[in-house]
């Protein structure tokens, strides 16, 4: 069974907050943060994180709120993608409706129609249909139990019989090819601990299972095997309302409770996992039920359970306006999100590229270069092999190109040049 051993990670970054937004982007392997509230002030900064430092980015973008949400969308067959923002609550306390987009570098608002502005909602990317799913929230003191699903261009709601019923505060993550919502606060203020999931026509709640015990402002995460749940704030029923510190993981039919981390409870935190680092990173909250304990810590775990190795890294010889042609193999399907591969060349050659060739059926042809070296290569989800074309000037001929792949703790080195073996 998975045991996250949580780990405090760089003390620098984004100020203490709760209520905001994080979103993995896989294609440039950074987890992306904005805004949230201080308990003073509702914020509108962006942060990336890249699995040692945060970076602040952006100084302009969406309007600062909190209680928001994001997703990470990809599309092109999981070669192109970015970060989708929905609404939250405004500086002076309205709720948004509003639909941004962040591409690394600059966000675009985006979509004139949607879902009725709102606060504390779900937004999950399901990586098997291309739609971004939002679910619930509040605004104007009433809740909704809607479905939404954006397609990369516009929002179209979803009509289903049964549905979860009306809620804020929720979990949700995609994992087992569907959307995961649990908990959150109901009608009345009540707490809920019910598990539902939506596979793009329907809702199903998960029943007769063990479940967290109920709460609201938790986070989950899909951990590359399973959905994880860290923290939230139980029922009023104590003065003042239980924080919780647990962590929990659901297989698609089972809750289990995993090791007690010792981690301080919260709740109204982050979370979202690294697939090119096999980690979860959580960071920020609020460690009481008032608004003036917003917490400014990240934690992640190691990212040492069993995940997508690489197990094979080829090149071809390949030099002037013939490329190299090579092939990045792993031990089965890339996880929903996708993973990334960092590939370095040494020397550190400037004037070297390296695309990603399309995969069949599209036909296969190299596309764009991407950024670097060094180059972060794009697994999408699903995939088990990846296809390269690295051209390297006929200046270099009579050097040696150290080409090294690196997933994970696994690195393997191809040599391109005059002593590459036969």
């Amino acid at each position: 069974m998975w045991e996250p051993k949580w780990t405090q990670a760089q003390d620098f970054g984004p100020g203490a907050r709760f209520g905001h937004a994080i979103a993995y982007d896989s294609l440039r392997a950074r987890c992306v943060l904005f805004g949230g509230s201080d308990g003073q002030s509702v914020l509108g900064d962006t942060w990336e994180w890249d699995g040692s430092y945060w970076t602040q980015y952006a100084d302009f973008g969406p309007p600062p709120r909190s209680a928001t949400a994001a997703a990470f969308e990809t599309f092109a067959g999981g070669t192109q993608g970015r970060v989708v923002l929905f609404g939250g609550t405004g500086a002076d306390g309205s709720a948004l409706g509003d639909t941004w987009t962040w591409d690394g570098s600059y966000w675009t608002q985006v979509a004139d129609s949607g879902p009725s502005a709102r606060r504390g909602h779900v937004l999950v990317f399901d990586f098997g249909r291309g739609r971004t799913v939002l679910f619930g929230g509040s605004a104007d003191g009433a809740l909704t139990g809607d479905t939404w699903e954006w397609d990369g261009g516009s929002w179209q709601r979803a009509l289903a019989r049964e549905a979860p019923p009306p809620r804020e505060l929720a979990g949700g993550a995609y994992g087992g090819n569907r959307t995961m919502v649990f908990g959150g606060t109901g009608a009345g203020g009540a707490i809920l601990g019910d598990t539902w999931e939506w596979d793009g026509s329907h809702w199903t709640e998960i029943e007769g299972v063990e479940e967290p015990a109920p709460r609201a402002g938790g986070a989950l995460a899909y951990n590359g095997e399973n959905v994880a749940l860290f923290g939230g704030i139980g029922a009023a029923e104590t003065s003042p309302a239980t924080l919780f510190g647990d962590t929990w993981q659901f297989d698609g039919q089972t809750w289990t409770q995993v090791e007690n981390t010792g981690l301080q409870g919260r709740w109204q935190h982050a979370m979202a996992f690294d697939s090119g680092r096999y980690r979860l990173v959580m960071f920020g909250g609020s460690s009481s039920s008032s608004s003036a304990a917003a917490l400014g810590d990240t934690w992640q775990t190691p990212g040492d359970w069993e995940g997508l190795k690489l197990t094979s890294f080829e090149l071809s010889l390949g030099r002037g306006p013939q490329p190299a042609y090579g092939e990045m193999a792993f031990s089965g399907p890339a996880p929903a999100g996708g993973v990334v591969v960092e590939i370095s060349v040494t020397p550190p050659e400037p004037n070297v590229s390296l695309a990603v060739v399309a995969q069949p059926p599209a036909p296969e042809i190299p596309g764009p270069p991407l950024p670097g070296p060094p180059w972060n290569v794009p697994v999408p989800a699903g995939s088990s092999t990846v296809q390269l074309a690295i051209t390297i000037p006929v200046s270099l001929t009579n050097l040696n190109l150290d080409f090294v792949a690196t997933l994970g703790n696994i690195s393997i080195t191809q040599i391109v040049g005059p002593d590459a073996p036969p």
